[in-house]
C-alpha cells in the first residue's frame, strides 16, 4: 500500500503526494455513499493502481465505504483506506 496525501482537488482529479517516494500523482477518484475526501486527507491504496502497466489500471477508480469485516486479503488490490479527521474508513473498489 502507498500512502498518498491529498494536496488539491479541482472537481475532477485529486493531486496527491507520496511522501515516502517523493512522487506526485493525479488521480480521478469517485466516492459513493460517503463524503468526498478533502485536502489534507490521506488515502492508502495498492501501488498497482498507480502503475499504468498493471492490467487493472483504469481511471477513474470508484470506491465505496465498507465494513472492516468485508476485507479480503486475496482481493487486497481492490481495497483502500481513507484517513481523515473522523478516523479511518475502509473502501472497496467498485466496477461498472
Amino acid at each position: 500500500m502507498i500512502v498518498l496525501e491529498i494536496k488539491n482537488y479541482d472537481g475532477l482529479k485529486y493531486s496527491c503526494y507520496d511522501k515516502k517516494n517523493n512522487k506526485n500523482y493525479d488521480l480521478i477518484l469517485e466516492f459513493y455513499s460517503m463524503n468526498n475526501p478533502v485536502v489534507g486527507d490521506k488515502i492508502s491504496l495498492s501501488e498497482n493502481l498507480l502503475d499504468v502497466n498493471y492490467e487493472g489500471y483504469c481511471q477513474p477508480y470508484a470506491f465505496r465505504h465498507v465494513k472492516n469485516s468485508e476485507y479480503n486479503e486475496n482481493e487486497k488490490v481492490d481495497f483502500a483506506m481513507l484517513e481523515n479527521k473522523d478516523g479511518r474508513i475502509l473502501l472497496r473498489r467498485i466496477y461498472g
